[in-house]
């Protein structure tokens, strides 16, 4: 594999509106949003000032989003063509084969060449299109990364088109290594890798570019000294990082099911019906506010399982981290008001949300205990169940979210 060049061209684009269909979102609101002229000039200066003269793919949202970018360089005067899905066999093969001894520079494309595209002298991936479908992102960067000696391939460009949005989280290159999804500003994935490689287990990143990023150090067990919440909660709240604070709301103990249980549990999964087995709620910080969401899932879920993505209920945005704990504890309230939960499930809510409960001045179990040791997280003799659930619990989140061990 060759090295990765990140350069990230800002847009004055919001995808708020945008309508998610599964983990992304919908192709069709998508473009919608953000096929219009001046994006798409922005996406011709972009390359013409960091592309020019590479072989080019561009990855876009629908057919007609690829047409109108194609129409924009072209009255630049770079061979362009697009390719889809709406070309017969023939079609393709020929329009590749030019692509490929290079009569067109650039091939814009839809869902055609995110995989089993395999030309070697690619030197530039244009991402006019934004996603936040990891596997997505990786077939797209991927079309790039394969080595070309013959051609004394060094690295290749991507550019990735920024939009602006407050309610979706978006994949960048920097995600790819574990870092949160910041500017590489000409830097390389290499460079990223070896900043990655800085962080420790209890440690936060910190930063917006890869040039000003920075490690502070999280205390991974719930203090009410060191931490604001009590003042403002009677919940068990945990830190996740210092830009996430967690609650659990729900966790169904295990029991053993039989074999007409274990296939209505599949069919669950495979039909995306809501689960509460792992109810919880996320305060994270998006730069701009903190946004505040209850969530239906499994956090320890591996990314290959299947699972149903659940619930996932805007409770607000706050400027204010005071502001969204009080609305999310106002809203766990509500929920219970309103009947969601059954009398023994609000029972076994309160022994886990309220911090007052006996249970949490006892020992911790001791699967928690050997659960943080293998994260690398140490446990004090003295630690109670409260320091160990919560760092159990913010570890888990941690990990779930930016991908890291601990």
């Amino acid at each position: 594999m060759c090295d990765l060049l990140g350069i990230r061209a800002y847009t004055k684009i919001s995808l708020d509106n945008i309508v998610t269909s599964g983990e992304d979102f919908d192709n069709e609101s998508l473009s919608q949003t953000i096929n219009n002229p001046e994006r798409n000039q922005q996406v011709v200066k972009a390359w013409l000032d960091n592309g020019q003269g590479r072989k080019t793919i561009v990855f876009c949202a629908t057919v007609g989003h690829a047409n109108a970018i194609r129409d924009e360089f072209l009255e630049c005067g770079v061979a362009a063509e697009t390719i889809s899905g709406q070309d017969s066999k023939e079609d393709r093969r020929v329009k590749l084969a030019r692509h490929k001894s290079r009569q067109t520079v650039v091939l814009y494309n839809c869902a055609v060449l995110t995989e089993g595209y395999n030309d070697k002298s690619i030197g530039c991936v244009l991402l006019a299109r934004p996603t936040k479908s990891r596997l997505l992102y990786i077939q797209m960067v991927g079309r790039g990364l394969r080595a070309d000696t013959q051609n004394k391939k060094q690295d290749c460009v991507l550019i990735d088109m920024h939009d602006n949005t407050k309610n979706h989280t978006l994949i960048g290159p920097a995600t790819l290594v574990g870092l949160p999804n910041v500017d590489f500003r000409g830097k390389t994935l290499t460079q990223a890798a070896a900043a990655a490689e800085q962080f420790k287990p209890g440690h936060s990143v910190i930063g917006t570019t890869l040039d000003d990023l920075r490690y502070e150090q999280v205390d991974p067990l719930y203090d009410k000294t060191s931490t604001p919440m009590a003042r403002w909660s009677d919940f068990a709240w945990f830190h996740v990082d210092t830009q996430a604070y967690g609650l659990v709301v729900q966790v169904n103990p295990p029991k053993e099911r039989t074999a007409s249980e274990r296939w209505q549990q599949l069919y669950d999964y495979k039909h995306s019906r809501v689960r509460k087995a792992r109810c919880h709620i996320l305060v994270r910080w998006t730069g701009s506010f903190w946004r505040a969401t209850f969530q239906n899932e499994d956090p320890e879920a591996k990314p290959w399982k299947v699972v149903p993505l659940g619930n996932r209920e805007s409770i607000g945005e706050f400027e204010v981290l005071a502001d969204a704990i009080k609305a999310s504890d106002k809203y766990v309230l509500d929920k219970r008001l309103a009947g969601r939960f059954s009398k023994a499930e609000i029972e076994r809510m309160e022994t886990l949300t309220c911090i007052d409960r006996a249970w949490r001045k006892g020992s911790p179990p001791s699967w928690m205990v050997k659960s943080l040791t293998t994260r690398g997280i140490s446990v004090s003799p003295t630690d109670t169940a409260n320091d160990v659930f919560a760092a159990f619990y913010g570890a888990t989140y941690r990990s779930h979210y930016y991908g890291r061990a601990a």
